[in-house]
């Protein structure tokens, strides 16, 4: 899977949590990390990997977009675990939005254990406790709510184009923490990205993408 169209349905699935509340601007919520991290303590990566999989089952990063003089921030949590669908054995992915304004999000996703097929899944929207709109999302569909995770269909020739065009080093302050980043910056199809790596953190500390009128900070909450 193409990494832009990746990043094209996070902003869909984002879009959708916000207009089930109220647009407009908001203040930064203010998460806490539920890992200490530190500071980091050198800034790389010793491979060509924005995710390390093998390193966290538990993923949070909160997205401001802004997009025609708008601001809106969501928290996005991701789960990873073992478990059973319709009897058989798969993976669940379990994706959290929470909108500044109060809209919730939860899809679950279900893969086969290899991850090479969607099985199908679950998926709620709520606004002040009250459930706006649920159904359960066909295999046929469900690809397309797995698009959604970010650590999703980022391929390996992006990684190379990205690790290979450094902009120097930068310390990030996000809610996680503060860290010493490697920053990377590139071009793609018109798109503007910059992402901040730090060599003792298996995920991202901070993405900004921008282009066509919008921008999207992703910054990390938490990892486990």
């Amino acid at each position: 899977m193409n990494k832009k169209y990746s990043i094209i349905f996070v902003l869909v699935i984002l879009a959708a949590v916000t207009m089930a509340g109220c647009s407009g601007s908001s203040d930064n919520p203010g998460p806490t990390a539920t890992a200490d991290p530190g500071s980091g303590s050198g800034a790389g990566t010793s491979t060509n990997a924005l995710f390390d999989f093998d390193k966290f089952k538990v993923l949070e990063y909160k997205y401001t977009m802004t997009a025609e003089g708008m601001t809106t921030v969501t928290n996005y949590r991701l789960e990873y675990s073992n478990d059973n669908y319709e009897g058989a054995p798969a993976k669940h992915t379990k994706m959290t939005m929470t909108s500044s304004e109060g809209a919730l999000t939860v899809v679950d996703l279900y893969t086969t254990p290899g991850g090479d097929q969607t099985l199908g899944g679950h998926m709620k929207m709520m606004m002040n406790n009250e459930v706006l709109w649920e159904s359960d999302i066909p295999a046929d569909d469900a690809s397309e709510y797995t698009n959604s995770d970010p650590t999703y269909g980022v391929d390996e020739d992006f990684e190379n184009d990205l690790f290979n065009s450094m902009a120097g080093t930068e310390t990030v302050t996000v809610p996680a923490g503060t860290f010493t980043c490697n920053k990377y910056s590139v071009n793609v199809g018109g798109i503007q990205e910059t992402w901040w790596i730090a060599s003792n953190i298996p995920v991202p500390v901070k993405s900004v993408i921008a282009g066509e009128g919008t921008s999207t900070t992703m910054e990390l909450v938490s990892w486990a």
